[in-house]
């Protein structure tokens, strides 16, 4: 994620963190669900770490492959999207973030230093 996005996902939920819309328009945010805690497939430079409940679990393993709604990112704004090649990956649909959001236990922004070792970021995203 950009560290726009990373302020404003730490600031969802009243300072609680979230995921927030895409502000590209419909297209599902996408969540790295495995246990891969380094994983970074598009090299990003901050992401957000969290953790949810069971219920969170269970709406994440209620998932539909992106090849059902023609490959579109936009397909399902009511569910959670899932990709074949990228297993672990999570589409969450626009329209249930804030139940997702409702689900996080923890959430923590963290960064990529110099040395490519992801370090937690404080209250204030630099």
């Amino acid at each position: 994620m950009s560290k726009d996005e990373a302020i404003a996902s730490a600031s969802e939920r009243g300072g609680k963190g979230g995921l927030v819309p895409n502000n590209r328009g419909d297209k599902a945010i996408w969540v790295n669900h495995d246990s891969r805690p380094g994983f970074n497939p598009g090299n990003e430079k901050y992401r957000a770490v969290m953790t949810v409940n069971d219920s969170g679990v269970e709406l994440l393993n209620q998932h539909s492959d992106i090849s059902k709604v023609d490959y579109k990112e936009t397909g399902l704004k009511d569910g959670v999207l899932s990709k074949k090649n990228e297993p672990g990956a999570k589409g969450i649909g626009k329209n249930i973030l804030s139940r997702f959001n409702d689900k996080i236990t923890s959430f923590q922004i963290e960064k990529k230093d110099a040395k490519g070792n992801w370090k937690k970021c404080g209250k204030r995203i630099t």
